[in-house]
C-alpha cells in the first residue's frame, strides 16, 4: 500500500509537467503585440506529419492574433504510395533554399522554421515553445500593410505598401486556406482522417517596391475560406523583418 501511495506521488507531478507544457504551448503571446511567423513543411503522405499538423493547430487556436502558420505541403513525398492533396514543387523549392540558409545536409519533414531563423522537427513542442517565447525572434517592424482590392472567380489582387526596404529584401505572398480535411487512402498514413490548417495554396515573390499590387490565383478560391499572408524577408539570412494578414 505504501509503494502503491508513493508511485502515485512520483506519477503526479510528471502529469503536471506535461499539462503544463500543453498550456505553455496554447498561451506563448497572449500578452505581446509582436508577431511570429511559423512555416511548416509537411506532407500527407509522411507518418511523421500528423503530430506536427496537430501541434500547429494547437498553436492556431490560442495565439491567432499573434501567430501567422504557413503550411506547405512537399511534393517529394508524392510518389510514395500516395499524391498529396495540397503538394507543390514550388514548396519543396522552398524547403531546399531554407536548407542552404540554414547548412542543412538534406531535406526533411516534418519541419518548423521561425521567423526566417530557427528550424526544428516539425512535431517537437518544446522546441516550438522555446521559439515562441525567444524575444529575438519576434517580428517587432510592422511596416508593411496589404488589402485585397479585388477578387474575381478563382483570381483576387493584394496591394501593398511598405515604409522602407532593403536591397536584400523579397516579399513574399501567399494565398492561404485555413482548414481542410483528407481522407488518406495509401501510403504511411492510409485510412486516416487528417486535419490541416493554414494551408499554402498559392505562394509567390518578389523584388518590392514602396507600392504595389500583385494577383494571387486557385481554382478551388471559397472566399469564407481562404485569408492573404504577406511577409518581407531577406533573401540572404532568411531573416523575416515583417509580417501582415488579411481576409476577405
Amino acid at each position: 500500500m505504501k509503494l502503491k501511495s508513493l508511485l502515485i506521488l512520483l506519477i503526479l507531478p510528471l502529469f503536471g509537467c506535461s499539462q503544463n507544457a500543453k498550456k505553455n504551448i496554447s498561451q506563448i503571446s497572449s500578452d505581446s503585440k509582436s508577431v511570429k511567423v511559423i512555416e511548416l513543411f509537411t506532407s500527407e503522405g509522411c507518418s511523421s506529419c500528423p503530430p506536427a499538423d496537430k501541434l500547429v493547430e494547437e498553436v492556431q487556436k490560442n495565439n491567432s492574433e499573434n501567430v501567422i502558420i504557413l503550411a506547405y505541403h512537399v511534393d517529394y513525398w508524392d510518389r510514395l504510395g500516395w499524391k498529396d492533396t495540397f503538394s507543390q514543387k514550388k514548396f519543396s523549392e522552398r524547403q531546399s533554399w531554407y536548407s542552404s540558409i540554414f547548412n542543412l545536409n538534406s531535406i526533411y519533414t516534418p519541419q518548423i522554421v521561425v521567423d526566417g531563423q530557427k528550424q526544428f522537427v516539425g512535431s517537437d513542442e518544446s522546441e516550438l515553445s522555446k521559439a515562441l517565447k525567444n524575444p529575438t525572434l519576434n517580428i517587432q517592424n510592422r511596416g508593411l500593410s496589404i488589402k485585397i482590392s479585388d477578387s474575381k472567380n478563382d483570381k483576387i489582387s493584394v496591394e501593398y505598401n511598405l515604409e522602407k526596404i532593403n536591397p536584400d529584401d523579397i516579399l513574399n505572398f501567399a494565398l492561404v486556406q485555413n482548414h481542410a480535411i483528407t481522407q488518406v487512402k495509401r501510403g504511411e498514413n492510409s485510412n486516416r482522417t487528417l486535419s490541416h490548417v493554414d494551408i499554402v495554396k498559392e505562394f509567390t515573390s518578389v523584388n518590392p517596391g514602396k507600392t504595389g499590387k500583385i494577383d494571387l490565383n486557385d481554382d478551388n478560391l471559397n472566399q469564407k475560406d481562404f485569408h492573404v499572408v504577406a511577409f518581407l524577408q531577406n533573401k540572404k539570412t532568411g531573416k523575416i523583418s515583417a509580417a501582415e494578414t488579411s481576409s476577405f
